[in-house]
């Protein structure tokens, strides 16, 4: 017989709650089915019975077939967790690849779907930038792809107009630059004034022919200039008189005294077509020289037969004035003898001075032949003042550093220096202490002469036609000194114009070419 096993730990636990326990077991390979048995005896607590019995044959082979069926159901029941969870894995892996199939099969048809949408979103977005050099491909043939060929020939015709605007934008800054030259390089002054009257543009030479920085005013209307700027009251009246030429076309002359010195202006208005804005253009001409030109011309023809018609009787009369003087003288009584020389001296005297204002008119209405040399006006200055120093007027000269060196006639220069001289002389003789200060510059080849007096000034016509014939503010005076002075200062090359000074008394500025060469220069 075998020995009994140990009791082990889950037997003798089973034997206490249950009293038994029962097993089967294999030894040396064949079953044997065993068990344990308390005793109820008091004398025997603590105690049980073992027992152990073969099993037969069929019976454990029954047993095997039932363990083994046990087991593979054990090991079955075992594996239907890691199935379950195989399953479940394997189940959620393929839901996962549809899930993901079908996104991606999702995402390809929405791109094919949403490509052109946002190939024209980014079109449209380069049009927005002003680039239409981007054509969209077309992918489909549906109507997104009618879509897109029709925004590439949107794009299309945009590039052409703009092309078109870009082309037609140089044509016309071309034909504005091409029309600001030819405005720029002509003589006569032109203004454009808007439908309301504000001021659009105007050419270099209105503002030198009004004296005035028009530009300053661009955009501003031509009826509040003198409320902002008092002095262009004057060019307020010209624009008034300018502007009445609109309705009958035709130019009107007028004379201008708001800039730096009077002016006679040839002018018109002429209207704008309303379809290109409306407005008014004004075009005025300064025609000062023109008239004077014209006056001189017709006063030298008059002074030319004047002294012609004259002259020739004045000599006959002298000498018959003498003839008598000398004829009679023994003749007659004291008291007749004195009546006849004087009256004899008087046609005499009269005669000279008549001979005088001839001699005047012959000197206005010939041109001056001048002998041009290198001379130096100061030093010609120089000398005219030496007549002057007896005087009781002070004369004062500042000279330039630079020597005022010059082509000049030293007989013509000498008569212009002894008119202004003489006539500044005798327009300081008003003030306390008469004074005639002289200051002669030669700056950038231009010789600069001026002559002020502390005493009389000019008058406002005097200022405005001094250079005409047989103008003149001096009781005695002919009037033919300074038309004469400007003909040879004109000879000279130079300008000659009167002012009054600010600070009081007359000045006469003369303005001449002068001879710049290097050794002057340094």
């Amino acid at each position: 017989a075998l020995p009994p096993p140990p009791a082990e730990k889950e037997v003798a636990e089973e034997l206490q709650r249950h009293g038994s326990s029962r097993s089967v077991t294999n030894i040396n390979g064949k079953l044997y089915a065993q068990g344990w048995l308390a005793l109820p005896a008091a004398q025997e607590k603590g105690k049980a019975l073992f027992f152990r019995r073969p099993i037969p044959d069929n019976v454990a082979r029954d047993a095997e077939l039932i363990e083994n069926a046990r087991s593979k159901y054990a090991e079955l029941t075992y594996a239907k967790q890691g199935l379950q969870t195989f399953f479940l894995i394997t189940l959620l892996a393929a839901a996962l690849l549809s899930i993901m199939l079908a996104l991606v099969i999702a995402l390809y048809f929405a791109r094919r779907f949403i490509e052109p949408i946002l190939s024209l979103a980014e079109g449209a977005k380069a049009v927005a930038q002003g680039d239409f050099s981007q054509p969209r491909p077309v992918y489909r043939n549906d109507e997104l792809g009618q879509l897109t060929r029709l925004f590439n020939h949107m794009t299309e015709q945009l590039a052409i107009a703009r092309e078109a605007e870009e082309l037609n934008r140089i044509r016309q800054e071309a034909a504005r630059h091409y029309l600001e030259t030819v405005l720029e390089s002509l003589t006569a002054g032109v203004i454009t004034l808007d439908e309301t009257g504000r001021l659009k543009t105007l050419n270099r030479s209105a503002e030198n022919i009004l004296g005035l920085p028009l530009s300053e005013l661009s955009g501003s209307n031509w009826h509040d200039w003198p409320q902002s700027v008092p002095q262009y009251l004057l060019l307020t009246e010209l624009f008034q008189t300018i502007l009445a030429t609109e309705h009958t076309g035709k130019p009107v002359q007028t004379a201008y005294t708001g800039g730096d010195e009077a002016r006679i202006l040839l002018a018109k208005a002429t209207p704008l077509p309303a379809d290109n804005g409306g407005g008014t253009v004004l075009v005025f001409d300064d025609i000062t020289l023109l008239v004077r030109a014209q006056k001189e011309a017709a006063w030298g023809e008059v002074a030319k037969r004047l002294a012609h018609e004259i002259r020739n009787p004045l000599t006959p009369i002298q000498l018959s004035a003498e003839r008598l003087a000398w004829k009679l003288q023994d003749k007659l009584g004291e008291q007749d003898a004195q009546i006849l020389a004087r009256s004899t001296d008087t046609i005499i005297k009269q005669v000279a001075a008549m001979k005088e204002m001839v001699e005047a008119f012959r000197n206005y209405a010939r041109a001056p032949s001048l002998k041009l040399e290198k001379q130096d006006l100061n030093k010609i200055i120089e000398e005219v003042l030496l007549l002057y120093e007896a005087g009781a007027c002070t004369f004062d000269a500042v000279f330039s550093n630079i020597p005022a060196v010059m082509y000049a006639d030293t007989t013509a220069m000498r008569q212009v220096l002894h008119n202004i001289f003489k006539n500044a002389a005798e327009a300081a003789e008003e003030a306390a202490q008469p004074e005639v200060h002289i200051h002669t510059d030669n700056t950038d080849g231009k010789i600069t002469l001026t002559v002020a007096n502390n005493g009389k000034i000019f008058g406002k016509d005097m200022l405005a036609n001094a250079f005409e014939p047989y103008v003149t503010d001096k009781p005695t005076g002919t009037g033919l000194g300074l038309p004469v002075v400007k003909k040879i200062v004109e000879e000279h090359g130079g300008r000659i114009a009167l002012s009054n000074p600010a600070e009081g008394g007359a000045s006469v500025k003369i303005t001449l070419p002068a001879l710049v060469e290097e050794h002057y220069e340094k």
